[in-house]
């Protein structure tokens, strides 16, 4: 079984992961890339699924099935390769909005009544008010979680490894939020990422050793 923190996955394992989802979704894990194709060029699949398992897809596959058809497959080898009980990577029933790929962050959004994700999350850093880090407990997963203040909506943002990096090195923050915490901060004058007393907050409303990890810096 894949260990449960994503930091020890391989680079081939996260590439993966992503694409299966991808696929599982879409039917395709990148523009131009049918998953049928990804799966017969990239040999490193059969390394994490085991070769009896890689050569039962490809036997699958090659009956050319039907785009739903690609879509189980690429959900069963994700299901088999990563077997977490958390939903980080499934759909939900009360899903707002379609999950996008092609934004900088892999994206959705719920309805805030909507436990399916976040059940298994627990929140690691407070940016601001408006703005929190989440870490799946299962999985692994890193995502940034906003709300929408006219329908209430949660909003999550998944952080791959070079988004953690960017925020730890140089406190530099994804963009996909930015627009929701404006408009908190418009509204009703909250804490906004370039408030003065950020740091201060921050230090305030997060663990040490977080705020040393995601905090805003003097300077």
């Amino acid at each position: 079984m894949i260990a449960k923190n994503e930091e020890s996955l391989s680079s081939s394992a996260r590439r993966w992961r992503r694409w299966l989802w991808e696929a599982a979704e879409t039917g395709e894990p990148a523009p131009g890339c049918p998953f049928d194709t990804l799966v017969f060029e990239d040999s490193e699949l059969a390394g994490l699924m085991g070769e009896d398992a890689y050569a039962e897809l490809v036997t699958e596959l090659a009956e050319r099935p039907d785009l739903r058809r690609s879509q189980l497959l690429a959900r069963n080898a994700l299901d088999a390769i990563f077997p977490f009980n958390c939903r980080c990577r499934g759909k939900s029933a009360m899903e707002h909005d379609y999950l996008r790929f092609d934004a900088p962050a892999v994206y959705r959004s719920l309805y805030f009544s909507d436990t399916s994700v976040t059940q298994t999350m627990r929140r690691i850093f407070r940016r601001t008010p408006g703005v929190n880090i989440l870490e799946c407990q299962e999985c692994g997963d890193i995502w940034m979680q906003a709300h929408d203040q006219v329908i209430w909506i949660q909003h999550l943002a998944l952080l791959e490894a070079s988004h953690i990096k960017h925020i730890e090195a140089h406190c530099i923050w994804p963009t996909v939020f930015d627009r929701f915490e404006d408009d908190w901060s418009a509204a009703y004058g909250i804490l906004g990422r370039h408030s003065r007393g950020l740091q201060e907050w921050q230090a305030l409303h997060n663990p040490p050793a977080a705020f040393a990890r995601f905090g805003k810096r003097k300077g």
